[in-house]
């Protein structure tokens, strides 16, 4: 018993830098996780979740809130699992429950820099420079559906590279079995997984007895593929319906998903988002991810004999690629692509760990560091002059988000409608409780935050006050007189207008 705790001990203080982050995201997580606004996607899916778990409850064979004809792709699983959590359905406490869930991806990095590092104290980076990018963390209390796929990603990462060359283990494959579900469950396109559990087998190939480790191997494979994919038929009603016919049907319309028709904001223009040119997504990749990831992911790439970095840019690579050849519309910046941003981290983090070991340019190194922790200073005055829509973040290469609002999608999710409203009720309506206010974007937010003091109009004719963004202005004339302007790092980014 002594022994066992003494064991207990040494993990514990070996693994201490992970404890104490989670400690100190734990507490980022209650103190603020009522400041996060309500985003433009939340509404929906936090419904279709309550409704959903009331199909379950209920038993009943009538799935209307189902459109397979509409959303095939669409799995609801996991704001399910929220709403059980959730009863009153309050947002704040979703946005709680997101900030949560998601510190798994900062656990999963961590102990992936361990495993290349093997130092527990230096690997705590890969979860602070995951923190300090904002397009990442920014999005993680108010974004229901790229969020927790990115989560799942990096975890299963972790996990197939944890268990390379386990042998038989009945726990590798449940582990693995019960990974792969939400993967596979949230987005089609997490079934890739298997293909890298193969790669990452061929990688590790012995040099004797290789056809019994691969049909060893490939038997594994099919148990964890059969016991997430059955986890995934009996959690997804549409594809219990039919699973052989309904589950092609949705790989084929997740491989285009072109019935989304918005304009975008690309280059200071607004265009159909069908029409984005090929590198949209390497625009935002470069313009949004902070300058010191970049650099030390160059410096990663000038040392790539470690098997868990190639195994990690070949997984990065195999998605850019994937984008390439389908070709797939994607908007709102790489909302849709998030999930490669823990992956450019992890490899940038490995970049950092090969400079300090470096015994060259000794002067240059310097020189490095000074930039990284110039870079590191800019980000966190990006972060925090834009808190709590850090999501809008743009890099000193691009000139910050000032200099991007009216080029790029910035603040798509419609996060400083939270301002705009609050202003509103403390404001304007008091004394005015016939007050009736018109949005341009996200009423229902706009609504939850009146608290009842006023009433959000869809007719904008029968409005008294008009909420808009400058973004979605663009182009008008004749616009009322300004009330109030919400302002965004110094700029108006959202006007509370007379209704003319």
């Amino acid at each position: 018993m002594y022994s066992s705790v003494n064991k207990f001990k040494i993990v514990i203080f070996k693994f201490i830098p992970i404890i104490i982050f989670i400690t100190f995201y734990l507490i980022y997580s209650f103190v603020f996780f009522k400041e996060f606004p309500i985003t433009t996607d939340e509404q929906a899916r936090y419904e279709w979740g309550r409704d959903q778990l009331d199909y379950f409850k209920n038993s009943s064979y009538l799935q209307t809130f189902i459109k397979p004809d509409q959303e095939p792709d669409t799995n609801i699983l996991y704001p399910t699992i929220l709403n059980i959590l959730n009863p009153n359905f309050y947002y704040e406490w979703f946005h709680l429950q997101n900030l949560l869930f998601s510190s798994i991806a900062f656990v999963s990095i961590y102990f992936l820099c361990y495993m290349y590092s093997k130092n527990p104290h230096l690997s705590i980076i890969g979860p602070v420079f995951l923190f300090l990018t904002p397009n990442f963390s920014g999005m993680i209390a108010s974004n229901p559906i790229d969020i927790p796929f990115a989560v799942v990603f990096i975890l299963n990462i972790f996990l197939v590279y944890y268990f390379k060359n386990r042998g038989f283990d009945f726990g590798k494959i449940l582990i693995l079995g019960f990974s792969f579900w939400p993967l596979i469950s949230i987005r089609p396109v997490g079934a890739q997984i298997f293909l890298h559990y193969i790669i990452l087998t061929l990688l590790f190939l012995p040099s004797k007895d290789k056809k019994i480790y691969l049909l060893l191997e490939l038997k594994y494979l099919i148990f964890i593929g059969f016991v997430s994919f059955f986890l995934m038929a009996i959690s997804w009603p549409y594809l219990g319906i039919n699973f052989f016919k309904n589950y092609p049907s949705i790989l084929l319309t997740n491989a285009k998903y072109d019935k989304w028709d918005n304009t975008i904001l690309f280059e200071g223009v607004k265009i159909p988002g069908v029409e984005s040119p090929w590198y949209y997504l390497f625009t935002y990749i470069g313009y949004t991810i902070p300058l010191f990831i970049f650099v030390l992911f160059v410096i990663s790439l000038l040392k790539i004999k470690d098997k868990l970095k190639a195994f990690l840019l070949y997984v990065l690579s195999f998605n850019l690629l994937i984008y390439l050849l389908l070709d797939p519309l994607i908007y709102n910046g790489m909302r849709h692509f998030l999930f490669i941003v823990p992956l450019i981290v992890s490899i940038s983090c490995f970049g950092f760990f090969d400079f300090i070991n470096s015994t060259s340019f000794k002067k240059l190194k310097v020189l490095i560091f000074v930039g990284i922790f110039a870079s590191i200073l800019w980000t966190l005055y990006e972060m925090v002059n834009l808190f709590p829509n850090h999501y809008a973040y743009f890099n000193e290469i691009s000139g910050g988000f000032r200099n991007n609002y009216l080029k790029y999608e910035t603040e798509y999710w419609g996060g400083s409608y939270k301002m705009a409203a609050e202003y509103i009720r403390d404001n304007l309506a008091i004394g005015n409780e016939d007050l009736k206010v018109s949005s341009c974007f996200i009423g229902f937010g706009m609504q939850y935050y009146s608290k009842g003091t006023y009433e959000v109009v869809m007719k904008e004719s029968n409005a008294d006050v008009k909420v808009c963004d400058v973004v979605s202005e663009m182009g008008e004339s004749n616009l009322g007189e300004v009330i109030h302007e919400i302002k965004l790092h110094g700029v108006t980014f959202v006007n509370i207008r007379k209704n003319k």
